[in-house]
């Protein structure tokens, strides 16, 4: 009867041993899926996109749009006045205009433009250098405070604030396209209206 107590003994330990196996597989599978199952719930990180300086993008300005750097503002160019076409003469210059009640007005600059097609018509409405009377067919003049507010004899009109300065349309002097009946050109009187409409969209930059 020894024998039969020996192989029982052996198929108890095999037994266990198989036991412990299944256990440990088990186990181990178990492990397994839990680990898995966190990487899935844990939030996605996003990683940031850093833009280097060589990608930094400018944006650009409208094909409309005219920027006066200076005084820092911008017009935008009604249809029938292609950005091309305009040319334009930008000047920073202080000066101080003697008023009715004594006070100061300072004058701090002044803008004119004109067209390549009009000048092109009539060489007379082009802008030239100081004293050769070429001063285009508009003139923006820039000032420090409200000119408005002074006594002077003849002021700019439209005047409105932008930014840190003050506008205003230089009054409007000879025609700069006299036809041979004495009549101003249709053309000098179009783009002074495309101009003016320009102008009146004058807004900080």
């Amino acid at each position: 009867m020894k024998p039969l107590k020996n192989q029982q003994g052996a198929v108890l330990i095999l037994e266990l041993v198989l036991l412990a196996i299944v256990v440990g597989v088990a186990g181990l599978a178990l492990y397994q899926a839990n680990k898995a199952r966190q990487s899935t719930n844990q939030p996605t990180v996003a990683t940031p996109h850093l833009v280097s300086p060589s990608q930094t993008v400018t944006p650009q300005l409208a094909s409309n749009i005219l920027s006066f750097t200076k005084f820092g503002f911008k017009m935008t160019l009604p249809a029938g006045l292609d950005k091309s076409d305009v040319v334009y003469d930008e000047v920073s210059n202080d000066q101080p205009i003697q008023t009715g009640d004594g006070s100061i007005l300072h004058r701090i600059g002044s803008i004119d433009l004109t067209s390549k097609k009009l000048t092109q018509a009539a060489s007379g409405c082009g802008i030239g250098a100081a004293g050769t009377g070429l001063i285009g067919v508009i003139g923006i003049e820039v000032y420090s405070s409200d000119p408005t507010k002074y006594q002077i004899a003849s002021g700019p009109s439209g005047v409105k604030q932008v930014g840190s300065v003050w506008l205003g349309v230089r009054d409007r002097q000879a025609p700069c396209s006299v036809l041979p009946d004495n009549t101003i050109s249709p053309l000098e009187d179009a783009y002074y209206g495309l101009f003016i409409q320009a102008y009146e969209t004058a807004s900080k930059s």
